[in-house]
């Protein structure tokens, strides 16, 4: 048997397209060109999650569970939050505060079995570099096209997933996917903040009573 590590050799074929590592433009077949995966230092190759293994060689090059090829299917949205570090390479892809390996998987996930320490990599480092099955569809709660982890709004209530980081009625959907409740409720007192709807609509129907009663005093004051 060969070693799934000979597999990265120049004169190996990773992706199994028939074509050497050291000829392939694309040697893991992820969708990214090589050129690009490398840096500007060939001598020196581009090891995002540092895990032995060169991005042009990993299939999942951040480790953050979620397949370079899946992260590079739209060319439109190759750096969504535009901060110079394509998602393959990036723990954050949309920029809004929550990472990949939370929003790809569905709610309820126990990402402690994946990623004890919260850092947005999955823990261990395979030998063969493959992401998790598990990521092969990652959710997408509007259902626009664009997944949780790209979509700054993914319940597409109008209200960003950054305003909607908690779970304000306390049921175990996080508000960034909260599409039944109230979208203001839980964009104003989602990210752990005190005012909800019904306390919007008293003090606007306060405001109107006070109102109110200065025209009908104004009113018996001239009569």
């Amino acid at each position: 048997n060969t070693d799934a590590s000979d597999r990265y050799g120049d004169n190996q074929d990773l992706d199994g397209d028939g074509i050497p590592n050291s000829q392939d433009n694309d040697a893991d077949g992820d969708g990214i060109e090589d050129a690009i995966e490398i840096g500007e230092d060939p001598s020196n190759p581009i090891d995002s999650d540092n895990d032995g293994i060169p991005d042009f060689k990993d299939f999942d090059s951040d480790n953050d569970g979620i397949p370079d090829a899946i992260e590079s299917r739209d060319a439109s949205l190759s750096d969504v939050d535009a901060d110079s570090n394509n998602n393959y390479a990036d723990l954050d892809s949309d920029g809004d505060g929550l990472l990949d390996i939370f929003e790809a998987l569905p709610t309820g996930t126990d990402l402690t079995s994946i990623d004890l320490d919260g850092d947005g990599r999955v823990d261990g480092v395979s030998l063969t570099g493959e992401p998790l099955s598990l990521f092969d569809n990652p959710v997408d709660t509007d259902q626009d096209g664009v997944p949780d982890y790209l979509d700054i709004d993914s319940d597409g209530d109008g209200f960003s997933d950054t305003a909607e980081v908690g779970d304000y009625n306390n049921n175990g959907i996080p508000d960034f996917r909260e599409v039944e409740n109230d979208a203001l409720e839980t964009a104003t007192a989602g990210s752990g903040g005190s005012v909800s709807l019904m306390a919007i609509v008293a003090l606007l129907l306060l405001l109107c009573l006070q109102k109110i009663g200065l025209v009908f005093a104004r009113y018996y004051s001239y009569s």
